[in-house]
């Protein structure tokens, strides 16, 4: 084979190789579709008309808190004069000074608590303690001047029968210039005169001024 002959088998070659690579351009130089998308439709919300209530008469239109006080303050006003009516000179005295005896409750309240015989004025400046409490049993403390207790009495008997007076005087003995006191959990009887500091005499007891000696 001549020199001729082998160019024109290369030159053949070079065409085919050359037109295959053209074709394989096109296809890949050629648009390529779109993927198609799916498109969703959004539904629009359904607004249902509520039909509108009709005001009948008996309903009343709403009252503004301006109204609403005034009236509250004619209603009071209207029960605060029959009221009036019906107070008597009692009441409007126990009215008129129920301010000054809560002060004056306040004042008289004892400085220095006081127990014993005699009476509750004295001229040494000993004041006896007219009203006191126990905040142990939260009883009011019972006095019994011109008496004592006689040996019998023990707790029971005072947790039982306090503050009944007449059964408390069963165990009661008449004695000029003693004072017999007892609450429901504590009892004593004073010969004389005695402070409620005094630690030897009432260490156990949890007696204080209730106010208003």
């Amino acid at each position: 084979m001549d020199v001729d002959q082998l160019l024109a088998e290369v030159d053949g070659v070079l065409d085919e190789a050359t037109g295959s690579g053209s074709s394989a351009i096109q296809k890949f130089s050629q648009p390529q579709p779109e993927p198609k998308t799916k498109t969703t439709k959004i539904s629009t919300p359904i607004t249902v008309a509520t039909p509108e209530r009709k005001k009948t008469g008996s309903e009343k239109p709403a009252m503004s808190p301006t109204t609403a006080l005034g009236e509250i303050d004619e209603l009071l006003n209207e029960i605060d004069s029959v009221d009036a009516l019906h107070v008597t000179g009692n009441d409007k005295k126990k009215f008129s000074t129920s301010g000054s005896e809560s002060s004056l409750s306040k004042k008289t309240k004892c400085n220095k608590v006081y127990l014993g015989p005699g009476n509750s004025s004295r001229t040494d400046g000993r004041k006896l303690c007219t009203r006191m409490r126990c905040t142990s049993c939260d009883f009011e403390v019972l006095r019994f001047d011109n008496s004592k207790w006689n040996d019998k009495v023990s707790y029971l008997f005072f947790r039982n029968n306090t503050p009944n007076v007449a059964r408390l005087s069963v165990n009661l003995l008449s004695t000029q210039g003693n004072a017999a006191y007892c609450c429901q959990c504590s009892w004593i009887s004073l010969e004389k005169v005695s402070s409620l500091d005094d630690s030897s005499i009432f260490s156990k007891f949890r007696w204080t001024c209730a106010g208003r000696c």
